[in-house]
């Protein structure tokens, strides 16, 4: 079985894709605990941890031990390229 992990989570799309296509993700990782209910109500039994994605142990959270798996995660927005605050149309 193919094992996965979701970076920047958010509210879990991608994690439910994944799921409804047969991989097993094992955790969501994000850095708004605001999204941790949505997640894991959508995306049972995925976890979701909250945590700076700098500080994630990727092959612990995979288990490293059973023949790894693979790290997915959608891409950061430009519009929150400065620390979670939106930039307006006309900076950057």
């Amino acid at each position: 079985m193919i094992k996965a992990i979701d970076f920047f989570c958010g509210a879990g799309g991608l994690t439910r894709g994944l799921l409804d296509a047969g991989i097993s993700v094992v955790a969501g990782v994000d850095n708004d605990e605001r999204l941790r209910r949505t997640y894991e109500s959508n995306n049972a039994p995925s976890r979701f941890v909250h945590r700076d994605l700098r500080t994630v142990d990727a092959c612990r959270l995979l288990d490293h031990g059973s023949g790894g798996g693979i790290r997915v995660g959608r891409g950061v927005s430009s519009l929150w390229a400065r620390g979670g605050q939106l930039e307006s149309e006309g900076e950057g």
